[in-house]
């Protein structure tokens, strides 16, 4: 009999799929169309509330390119009839001289944590030959190889060596360097870098009625 075989999906899934197709047609909005890269930073000057965030993908007839539209709008204001929005490309364009200094600087602090780890593993290599050396001119005073008087000298100049490398490496201990070390800054693209940029850098982004864009750091 015809429609009497089980359905292979059920219709609740199947409406799912077919509206999720819709959204990526001609005019529809991306998947993930309430969040974006500013989602949690974006601030209306006029009313202090977040900014919604808005993706339009369209396909213009008789063309194979596709657009990408990403803004910024203010619910409140919207709905008042004064609206505020704002393009996302003009935070990025607003931002984007700043990341070549903000990779440098991540850049420089990776190449201090790698020096100050090397400085360390020296110190506390040369104070463990110190240990050994300690050993061996108390094992030749107890074979009798050395006097005492030579032996003292030599344990003195040695023990005089290691509290200075310990007090060094008590210096370095103390020194404040960030050594977290979750992502390596010097091969992250710009889309990366700028999250990084956003997540490190930038409190809040607060945008006026008349296009104006501030920035506020941490």
């Amino acid at each position: 009999l015809p429609n009497s075989h089980e359905a292979i999906i059920s219709r609740e899934v199947f409406d799912k799929v077919k509206k999720i197709k819709e959204k990526r047609s001609f005019g529809g909005y991306t998947g993930n169309k309430n969040r974006s890269i500013f989602s949690d930073k974006i601030f209306c000057k006029e009313c202090g509330r977040h900014m919604s965030f808005r993706s339009d993908i369209r396909q213009k007839k008789n063309s194979d390119k596709i657009y990408k539209y990403k803004s910024y709008y203010c619910n409140l204001c919207k709905a008042e009839k004064t609206p505020n929005n704002i393009k996302e490309k003009d935070i990025i364009e607003l931002i984007k001289p700043k990341l070549k200094d903000f990779k440098i600087q991540n850049t420089l602090n990776e190449e201090k944590v790698i020096e100050h780890k090397n400085v360390k593993e020296e110190i506390l290599k040369e104070i463990s030959i110190l240990n050994s050396n300690l050993q061996i001119i108390y094992e030749n005073y107890k074979k009798k190889n050395i006097s005492k008087d030579d032996y003292l000298k030599e344990k003195t100049f040695i023990q005089d060596k290691k509290i200075l490398l310990e007090s060094k490496l008590e210096e370095l201990k103390s020194e404040k360097i960030d050594s977290r070390k979750e992502t390596d800054i010097t091969v992250l693209d710009e889309e990366s870098l700028l999250k990084a940029y956003l997540d490190n850098k930038i409190d809040k982004i607060i945008v006026s009625r008349s296009g104006e864009i501030e920035i506020v750091e941490i």
